[in-house]
């Protein structure tokens, strides 16, 4: 089990606790979205003003509910604005193919140039060899770095015995 932590997210903080787990915060943000649209819709339809705020009362605890660390609307606005992409590289004579091409999103992504994945490096970098390597040698050096022909033990013997 090592490297393995299991998160929570169903647990909220004390001061984010609301009722049946769903932070007040959000309560609250969902009441005052239905109360605008109680009083929104209470002026076009007088009887439909009451089901239309507890519909979206209700259609705004479920966008709002967090769904694998994203709100559920931020969520489907992705997977939309992914298919319009998908169409308009695949399809883009189709009705989705030509949104995606009017809202100009980017479809480079989607194709890969096998040609420019796959080349072979002409620039090599240069080999080198282990003399080639500055080492710290002597620390009683001005600079403390120098370069030795053969690094190992022997040069760093010599440094021990000055």
């Amino acid at each position: 089990m090592y490297g393995y932590a299991q998160f929570r997210g169903h647990i909220t903080r004390r001061e984010e606790k609301g009722l049946f787990g769903i932070p007040f915060k959000r309560l609250l943000g969902c009441g005052i979205g239905a109360g605008a649209t109680l009083t929104l819709t209470r002026i076009v339809f007088p009887n439909l003003g009451v089901v239309a705020g507890i519909a979206s009362f209700i259609l705004l605890l479920f966008l709002t509910a967090p769904f694998q660390g994203l709100a559920r609307w931020r969520r489907l606005i992705y997977a939309a604005r992914w298919r319009l992409i998908q169409a308009a590289a695949q399809a883009p004579t189709s009705l989705a193919g030509s949104l995606g091409a009017l809202f100009d999103l980017p479809t480079d992504a989607l194709v890969l140039n096998g040609s420019r994945i796959f080349t072979v490096e002409t620039d090599v970098l240069a080999h080198t060899t282990l003399p080639d390597w500055a080492t710290f040698s002597q620390p009683s050096a001005v600079d403390g770095l120098t370069f030795v022909r053969t690094p190992g033990l022997a040069s760093m013997d010599e440094s021990k015995k000055g």
